[in-house]
């Protein structure tokens, strides 16, 4: 059984309690799932080691699929020794194996070979030798700038154990760009990682693009690095046209550019995503081709069409497996943001009524899982400019 429950309601889940609830289970019919522990750290010493039940340590690091640039190296290298100096423990005689219980993979890649080599090194390569050996492993080659960038790259991006705002509010969605609209993200926090040198070394990682071009690994993890980066933009973009249209007029012109640099980003990010293999017109492909007959295609692909959106119902859970895909970005997280901003421009300067528009967008959602629409997946004819593109219209007014 998974154990992250023990986790999530700690309040409830005492080591007495744990102990009661797995008491009358033999120990050799159950293992327990330690999964959550980047989320939920040192439930199993809380758990006084399961009340003696085998049990695996892990991390879930991903949810849903979701493909933000996230990750922290550090953390997975620190809490592994930490675990490793405490095998003689009485808590960790039942411990039986190291993993990761990811909800998604094809994402972060640097993340899952970082962590699995841990168990078999134990962390004994420092980092940056480690990151020299990784690069050179997935690009064929490295150079002293690319593992000085990505050095950079783990400080901004790949030092998050959790992504936080995925959950915002306690709404699913990879970015604030994925969530279902509301005029509350004017309150965000902010991201976490450090935006400066993610700005920084994705930067670099263009410039040192041509000497990689030929390795298709490397060009995949440019646009993502350069993908999530914009996707940060987009979600502050959006902020500062809510926060325009809500102060109307004194700044609605404010509310109308920000507006525009989003639609202008969202497509342009949509273009370059086709870099990849996963995007809405190959998942809706797949789904299709799982079929025998046409009534059974057409309910995989609504299936397939509503589990990266909808799937969640009216609940917290929309938009939970949330994808930085092409299609997504132009079809489906777009449109919704632009009836938003729609219905927030036209009622100003009044006040604005969130929940009647909510619920307009719920609809449209619906009728977009619902409509027959076909969609293919489209390569950038050289990426690397695309990215070139796409950082300069970051500077532009």
């Amino acid at each position: 059984m998974q154990g992250w429950l023990f986790g999530a309601d700690q309040a409830f889940w005492t080591a007495g309690a744990i102990a009661a609830y797995l008491s009358q289970v033999p120990d050799d019919r159950l293992m327990i799932l330690d999964i959550g522990n980047d989320r939920y750290p040192d439930i199993w010493r809380k758990a006084r080691g399961f009340a003696g039940k085998p049990w695996i340590y892990g991390y879930v690091h991903n949810y849903g699929a979701s493909n933000p640039v996230y990750g922290d190296l550090g953390y997975y290298r620190a809490d592994l020794a930490a675990l490793t100096a405490l095998t003689a423990s009485p808590d960790t005689k039942a411990l039986a194996g190291f993993g990761l219980f990811p909800e998604g993979l094809n994402n972060n890649s640097i993340v899952y070979e970082a962590a699995y080599d841990l168990a078999w090194n134990a962390g004994g390569a420092s980092q940056g030798a480690w990151l020299a050996t990784y690069a050179r492993s997935r690009y064929g080659r490295t150079t002293p700038d690319l593992e000085a960038t990505l050095g950079q790259l783990r400080e901004a991006a790949y030092s998050t154990r959790y992504w936080t705002p995925r959950w915002w509010r306690n709404k699913a969605g990879a970015y604030l760009f994925c969530k279902r609209p509301t005029a509350a993200i004017v309150e965000f926090e902010g991201h976490p990682g450090d935006r400066i040198k993610l700005t920084a070394a994705v930067r670099e990682l263009a410039r040192l693009a041509p000497q990689f071009a030929d390795q298709s690994l490397f060009v995949i993890d440019l646009v993502d690095a350069a993908r999530h980066l914009v996707s940060e933009e987009i979600d502050l973009l959006l902020i500062q046209a809510v926060a325009g249209y809500r102060h109307r007029p004194v700044t609605a012109p404010a509310g109308d550019r920000n507006r525009r640099k989003v639609e202008d980003l969202a497509l342009a990010l949509d273009a370059l995503m086709g870099v990849r293999a996963e995007t809405l017109a190959t998942w809706i492909d797949e789904a299709r081709a799982y079929a025998d007959n046409p009534a059974d295609a057409r309910a995989y692909v609504l299936n397939a069409k509503a589990q990266v959106t909808i799937w969640g119902g009216q609940g917290n859970l929309n938009d939970y497996a949330s994808k930085a895909w092409q299609g997504l970005y132009r079809d489906f997280y777009l449109p919704r943001w632009m009836k938003f901003l729609d219905a927030l421009r036209d009622a100003a300067p009044g006040p604005f009524d969130e929940g009647p528009v909510v619920r307009d967008i719920a609809a449209w959602e619906q009728a977009w899982v619902e409509a027959d629409t076909a969609y293919v997946r489209t390569r950038p004819a050289d990426p690397i400019a695309s990215v070139r593109a796409l950082l300069a219209r970051l500077e532009q007014p």
